[in-house]
């Protein structure tokens, strides 16, 4: 390292590295902490990749990401980064620090529920392991999610349900959906999609970041299932020709008006899935079948959210045990 006054009373700091020459310049005699600590901001600022903003990394990463994850998970990311506090989105992402990471955090916090934080950091954290795999994130605190316990309808639920929905557009989507079946893929189905005894599960319904529903085909065959269902849901849909000719949305907005003609409890499409979950594995169903069934990937979701007690089933499930302690006390 080498220091020199200059003429304009200034003195200049130089170092070459790798055959590249640093130099600095300030008003007065650095000490030679403080020079060695000039020089290595330098060689930072110099080898710096390009100037790019927090808003520009998490927009790069849904560009980057666009062909690989679900649509729906673009579009959400899209509405996220509309959350983020343009003060924030200008911040130069090399500047970035864990203070300013955690102070937008509480600000969301403050703002938005906790399952909300969490899936508005997911956007940001993902974009830093891209851009900045070296900034550790881990020490960053995020809110405690409060779950509610689900609503899981009961056979009675289901029984008046189906009773409701007889003759109209939603009796066969709504069977379709207690049979485990999401709303997108219910939406997706085709009359091709119709077998002897079972429907084929390949496509869903979904909605890109423009706002427009459009088809997103399985390209695996091995991640394609069999749903099997009654004979009787499978002559009622050959005998109208279609299965559902409405969007998810239409679907959800079609059963909520439904329950409450019937002065029902609300519950969405999806809790059906709750049902089917609950009932199988009320009745004896391996979890295995179940998942595949389901659609579940692992059983972790399965188990941590679809597991439920139905509270018509607790007297039943617990008889065996109560007559088996009475038995003891005899």
């Amino acid at each position: 390292m080498n220091i020199r006054k200059l003429a304009s009373g200034n003195y200049q700091i130089r170092e070459t590295r790798n055959g590249k020459q640093y130099s600095v310049t300030i008003d007065h005699k650095p000490k030679k902490y403080e020079a060695a600590q000039l020089i290595e901001d330098e060689v930072d600022r110099k080898n710096r990749p390009e100037m790019i903003t927090v808003g520009d990394a998490m927009q790069r990463y849904i560009d980057i990401k666009e062909n690989v994850i679900a649509p729906s998970t673009i579009r959400g990311y899209t509405h996220y980064i509309q959350r983020y506090p343009d003060k924030f989105k200008d911040k130069d992402l090399y500047a970035l620090s864990l203070e300013d990471i955690q102070a937008l955090v509480n600000h969301f916090a403050y703002m938005y529920s906790g399952k909300y934080v969490h899936n508005l950091y997911g956007l940001l954290s993902a974009s830093l392991r891209l851009f900045r795999p070296e900034l550790n994130i881990d020490s960053i605190t995020l809110p405690k999610i409060v779950r509610r316990p689900a609503y899981v309808p009961v056979d009675d639920d289901v029984k008046k349900l189906l009773a409701v929905i007889e003759g109209t557009e939603y009796e066969i989507p709504i069977a379709l959906a207690a049979f485990g079946m999401r709303r997108s893929e219910i939406c997706a189905l085709t009359i091709d999609d119709l077998h002897d005894g079972y429907i084929v599960v390949n496509k869903t319904l979904v909605e890109n970041k423009e706002g427009k529903w459009i088809l997103n085909r399985t390209n695996n065959k091995s991640e394609e299932r069999k749903v099997y269902i009654p004979k009787s849901l499978e002559n009622k849909i050959r005998e109208k020709g279609y299965i559902f000719e409405y969007t998810p949305s239409s679907f959800t907005r079609g059963m909520r008006k439904l329950l409450k003609e019937a002065g029902m409890p609300h519950f969405t499409p999806h809790k059906l899935r709750h049902y089917y979950a609950s009932i199988s594995h009320a009745l004896g169903v391996p979890d295995v079948y179940i998942m595949q069934t389901g659609g579940w990937k692992t059983d972790h979701v399965m188990k941590s959210v679809y597991r439920h007690a139905l509270s018509d089933k607790i007297e039943e499930m617990d008889a065996p045990i109560l007559s088996h302690f009475e038995s003891l006390t005899k």
